[in-house]
């Protein structure tokens, strides 16, 4: 809402403006106030309804501030280096306080909304029309920081296919081919330490422990 020293509201219009300012941070995290039937709807006048936060988030970088990164860092970029032209790069990390150190960095448990309880059919909780699929369709490159940890937070490398099997269902939409390429035609990168400790699984035996981890994600072998 623009400010204006000479605007008078009424009960009624204050309270559909607080709400569509709550109505603007859920769309930044991929949700809108009528998920939350429970509260008040305003009218759709009051709500930002064309706009997805999510895109316009990620677009929004300073392309200068980025060339500048860019050269000045140029000896350890490759060609294909993305933010500086505006294209969407999505930074996770397996831990909260891994991504709080990259620009626009989210957990990848909250950025791709990955279920806490998984198997090996789970998928995450997004939805085909919602903005965060829409993020992803017009997203360049995924880059999940501190991967072999994850088994640590998540307890498994299904995590990873979860992910995979998502990101497969939302892009077909966008070419069907893409439904057959590891994690839909998005390039990701994996990074960390491979060596560090196997991480626990109650009761466990050996077997079940090794096969958790990210090593024996089934795509390595493709």
């Amino acid at each position: 809402m623009e400010s204006n020293a000479k605007l008078i509201l009424n009960d009624k219009q204050l309270q559909f403006y607080a709400l569509a300012e709550i109505d603007n941070l859920l769309r930044s995290i991929g949700k809108s106030l009528s998920h939350f039937t429970q509260l008040p709807q305003p009218p759709s006048s009051y709500l930002n309804q064309g706009s997805n936060n999510l895109i316009i988030k990620e677009t929004s970088y300073d392309i200068k501030e980025m060339e500048a990164q860019h050269q000045q860092f140029l000896q350890n970029y490759n060609e294909h280096q993305l933010r500086s032209k505006g294209d969407i790069v999505l930074p996770v990390a397996s831990s909260s306080i891994e991504a709080t150190l990259k620009p626009g960095g989210r957990t990848a448990h909250s950025r791709f909304k990955i279920p806490i309880v998984l198997d090996e059919f789970s998928l995450c909780n997004i939805g085909h029309d919602s903005d965060i699929a829409e993020l992803i369709k017009q997203t360049k490159l995924i880059i999940w920081d501190e991967a072999p940890m994850q088994h640590r937070y998540m307890q498994h490398r299904y995590a990873f296919e979860c992910l995979d099997r998502s990101l497969k269902d939302i892009m077909k939409s966008v070419y069907p081919a893409r439904s057959q390429m590891p994690f839909g035609g998005i390039a990701v990168v994996l990074g960390g330490d491979f060596r560090q400790i196997l991480h626990a699984i109650a009761h466990g035996e050996t077997g079940e422990i090794v096969s958790a981890c990210i090593t024996r994600f089934r795509l390595w072998s493709i």
